[in-house]
């Protein structure tokens, strides 16, 4: 029989900005930074003590969708801005490789993006997870925060939910679509491979065609998912992201901890087939599973605008596009756009903005749009948009959008082909 316990709290006030961003990943950081430079006084919350979400804590360490070239070619130029200016600034640490698909390195990215902060002046509280809000007269009044230290309330004047599940929606009245878990799409455990002696496996792979096909068909039915490995850029390392799991809804903290224990198992037992199928992984040792479940989707916003694959594939352009995005399949030179109206629900707080994988698009059209360097580019619009409202006291669907994108074009971003 459920019970409610029904308390009453008096939360301190601790922190106070303009602009508050939820999430410090792709997203979230690109929101922050964005708002920073156009004199916003920002506070960025992230659960984890670092930042970078899927990029880092995750390990999704490949970058898809910056042109509308095949694989690791280029095509025209889409995606610039915040997300190229990170990219630069892994140059001299030699962490980044292959433009315009890229493949970075976690640990510099976490380094890059603090810097990145800390230069523009936000102010970030990590190991802090948003849990709930105020609201007074159809606005964020703050939010409130739950952290080693206790709980505390952070007021600000213009939010930004950048969280990837879309968090604040549950708590601030703003309708979402959440499909059941079955028809989610999967979520991923992460792991890589030490030891590794890499050109002899490329070299199997290569010169033994039928072989390879014949230790994949073997570990689908041992492991339950296909053979593919990367390598990362440490000598002798690689990283795998085969290990689907279905049927998770990644908003469920239960969901969540079964996916994590079943992916560390079964990451386990697919180091273990490497080591015995594959040439070149003999001596292989481990090295990790992803601190982070790699997570695709779960809600996403009904906005002021509905984005549908049927746009996508027609490639319809808007008065107020803010991002450019590769169309599937890869190659094919057709690219579609997201309008400013699907970062803006259609209900709820007008002070709030959605920003990454959450925002109002339709489930198909989700696997196009939810890349990193789509997710950085939507915060860069985001935390824009987030300033601009700020600086002419307007709720976020009254923002000038023939402003936005030109201080968006002016900031790098790439509206046109």
């Amino acid at each position: 029989m459920s019970t409610f316990i029904t308390e009453t709290l008096k939360t301190p006030v601790i922190a106070d900005a303009d602009v508050v961003v939820m999430g410090g990943g792709p997203a979230g950081v690109t929101a922050a930074i964005a708002a920073a430079r156009l004199g916003a006084d920002v506070i960025l919350i992230e659960r984890w003590g670092h930042l970078g979400g899927q990029a880092t804590g995750g390990l999704v360490i490949e970058f898809f969708g910056a042109s509308d070239g095949a694989t690791h070619e280029w095509g025209r130029k889409i995606k610039a801005g915040l997300y190229e200016e990170c990219l630069e600034r892994l140059r001299p640490y030699a962490a980044v490789t292959r433009f315009p698909d890229v493949l970075i390195h976690p640990e510099y990215l976490k380094l890059v993006y603090q810097q990145m902060i800390m230069e523009a002046g936000v102010k970030p509280m990590t190991h802090s997870i948003a849990v709930s809000a105020t609201i007074e007269d159809d606005k964020i009044a703050s939010v409130q925060v739950e952290n080693k230290s206790g709980r505390g309330a952070v007021l600000g004047k213009v939010f930004v939910d950048g969280t990837g599940d879309a968090d604040s929606a549950k708590w601030c009245g703003v309708p979402y679509e959440l499909l059941s878990a079955d028809q989610l799409k999967p979520v991923t455990m992460v792991y890589r491979f030490g030891n590794v002696d890499i050109k002899r496996a490329q070299k199997f792979k290569k010169e033994n065609p039928q072989e390879y096909a014949t230790v994949v068909e073997q570990s689908k039915e041992e492991l339950g998912f296909s053979l593919a490995w990367n390598p990362t850029m440490n000598k002798g390392e690689v990283w795998t992201d085969e290990a689907h799991i279905f049927g998770i809804d990644c908003s469920k903290a239960e969901d969540m901890m079964k996916s994590e224990f079943w992916g560390r198992e079964r990451a386990v037992a697919a180091f273990e087939f490497y080591r015995k199928h594959v040439p070149g992984f003999e001596k292989a040792t481990w090295v990790d599973t992803a601190p982070q479940m790699g997570t695709r989707e779960s809600r996403r916003i009904r906005g002021v605008y509905w984005l549908t694959s049927e746009e996508c594939e027609t490639g319809r352009m808007f008065e107020d596009t803010i991002v450019l995005n590769p169309f599937r399949p890869r190659g094919s030179g057709h690219i579609f756009a997201i309008p400013y109206r699907c970062l803006v629900p259609k209900a709820g707080p007008k002070n709030l903005l959605f920003s990454g994988r959450c925002i109002s698009v339709a489930h198909d059209v989700l696997d196009w749009m939810r890349e990193i360097p789509s997710c950085a580019c939507l915060g860069q619009a985001a935390g824009t948009a987030a300033a601009l409202a700020l600086e002419v006291k307007c709720d976020v669907g009254a923002v000038d959008t023939t402003r936005l994108r030109t201080t968006l074009v002016d900031a790098g971003a790439i509206l046109e082909v």
